[in-house]
């Protein structure tokens, strides 16, 4: 295996090199705040009786956070289940920034506990809990055919 550098020692490159930069920078952003996790965990539960087995458990989650504008951001998290080969619970959040009031939309698409929740509420911490729109968590599948109807 090698591995190779080659450096332009003239300068000549360096000038158009700069402008690309500058052209590019101008429509561009790569200053994206962003945060990417990842867990491992390994879980065993003993069986205390014949009737209840013991357990393992072995998930690898990811979650992760972008800022994509000063005024919106997207989160998600989800998982997979090493021992069973199936994937944990899957959540989806965008959140909006308004100036003196904020939104959030939460979904969790598949699995088990399929919901979704939407929020709009003043960011003032003393009237956050009187203003404020939510629609309660609920089961996706019902909640869709109501809107639809």
């Amino acid at each position: 295996t090698s591995l190779r550098s080659r450096q332009n020692t003239t300068g000549a490159g360096q000038k158009s090199d700069k402008k690309k930069t500058e052209l590019i920078s101008d429509w561009t952003n790569y200053q994206i705040p962003w945060t990417l996790g990842l867990n491992f965990s390994y879980g065993y539960t003993a069986g205390f009786t014949a009737s209840i087995k013991s357990q393992h458990r072995a998930i690898l989650d990811a979650s992760f956070n972008f800022q994509l504008t000063e005024k919106w951001r997207l989160e998600g998290r989800s998982g997979f289940d090493l021992v069973s080969a199936s994937v944990t619970s899957t959540d989806l959040s965008v959140y909006r920034d308004l100036h003196c009031w904020e939104m959030a939309f939460s979904v969790r698409p598949f699995g088990k506990y399929q919901s979704f929740q939407f929020r709009l509420n003043v960011k003032s911490g003393k009237l956050r809990s009187i203003l404020r729109l939510e629609h309660p968590k609920s089961d996706i599948r019902s909640s869709l055919t109501d809107i639809i109807r």
